[in-house]
């Protein structure tokens, strides 16, 4: 691996800090082990603990079935210096087949102030969780009953390993969705989908996601509603009331999801129609499209008839495959307002596609 040999270079440097992001580095090339493990253990003597720290977590990754190393490590779970000996527990968890009895010490990063090592045993958890769950979701509790960072951002991690095994903690984090900060919100909107994969619970909370202050939380919680397509009419409405977010993006997101829907989401039809009105193009072809798909109505084919009048081609030609999509249930209706159309399109490839259209409302193909 190239990029070895330069970072055992970079752990000789004068900057702890510098010597310190090189060994952490270095755990992420546990395949050459042969070339990493000599300098990460010469760091173990290093004047600075956190470079100690990095060097230990990163032996605990390039170490795996490595009698020595794994001794070596070992002997810090008794190190004076607390972090040192969480560094040495988490970086065993990740050695050895880990024990319940290494399970207290983990905990105990979780609400490390050392980034490096809170994640490192927040993944040992979660890892160690799926096969053991009633062997740490108490504890997990306790960090989310404090309600306190970083602890309780790296208990949700851990459960989202966990994923349908946390399912019993599910109740309790949709319940204390209202009372946290942002940053938690989207972290116990993302875990829910994890655990909750009937809904019960992730579908209300990831509702009020929808109507978050932030662009990026409101579409998260669109997509992550797709998961439960199945149970559409549970959210339906809230997918709806997008199609007004102020933020392009989400809208165009919350049409797409829409028109994937098909005929299920009939009940947008009024909104949509509103929206080819929009003075947007970006937003008007798009819907346009996805009227196509869903159940057709009078009101629908009077939009249309609108729509394949409208200034810009794109929009012409996106009506034009809305009443392909269309004259499968009014095939009479849908050529009526093509024909009329052709008689005044001037726009080449706009024409070429009526021409198209009609055709195959003339001629269907036969049902296989």
């Amino acid at each position: 691996m190239r990029a070895v040999p330069p970072l055992i270079a970079i752990v000789k440097d004068p900057d702890a800090k510098v010597r310190a992001n090189a060994a952490e580095a270095l755990g992420n090339f546990p395949n050459e082990h042969a070339q990493s493990a000599k300098p990460l253990l010469a760091l173990l003597s290093d004047d600075n603990v956190d470079v100690r720290r990095a060097a230990i977590l990163a032996l605990g990754k390039v170490g795996k079935g490595d009698k020595a190393i794994t001794d070596t490590v070992r002997t810090y779970t008794d190190d004076p210096d607390p972090l040192t000996k969480t560094a040495a527990a988490v970086a065993l968890a990740g050695m050895v087949k880990m024990e319940e009895a290494d399970v207290p010490a983990l905990f105990g990063a979780l609400n490390s102030q050392n980034s490096v090592i809170a994640k490192a045993a927040t993944r040992a958890l979660g890892a160690y969780g799926r096969d053991n769950p009633d062997k740490i979701l108490p504890g997990l509790t306790e960090y989310l009953d404090k309600k306190e960072q970083p602890g309780f951002g790296n208990a949700l991690r851990a459960l989202r390993q966990m994923k349908e095994g946390a399912h019993s903690l599910a109740p309790k984090l949709a319940a204390a969705y209202d009372s946290m900060d942002a940053v938690s919100k989207a972290d116990i909107a993302d875990s829910l989908v994890l655990m909750d994969p009937e809904g019960q619970y992730a579908i209300p909370v990831l509702l009020k996601a929808l109507k978050e202050p932030e662009a990026l939380d409101r579409k998260e919680a669109l997509m992550n509603l797709m998961r439960y397509r199945p149970k559409v009419e549970l959210f339906l409405d809230g997918i709806i009331e997008r199609l007004d977010d102020p933020d392009l993006d989400n809208k165009l997101l919350a049409i797409g999801i829409i028109r994937g829907l098909g005929k299920k989401a009939s009940a947008a039809a009024p909104k949509l129609m509103e929206l080819t009105k929009n003075p947007d193009v970006r937003v008007r072809i798009p819907a346009i499209s996805a009227l196509g798909s869903l159940d057709t109505t009078p009101q629908v084919f009077e939009t249309f008839e609108r729509t394949i009048k409208d200034p810009d081609f794109r929009v012409r030609t996106a009506t034009i495959s809305a009443l392909k999509n269309a004259g499968a249930a009014d095939p009479k209706r849908a050529m009526d307002i093509l024909e009329h159309a052709l008689n005044s399109e001037k726009h080449e490839s706009a024409v070429r596609s009526l021409d198209s259209t009609l055709e195959s409302l003339k001629h269907p193909k036969p049902a296989r």
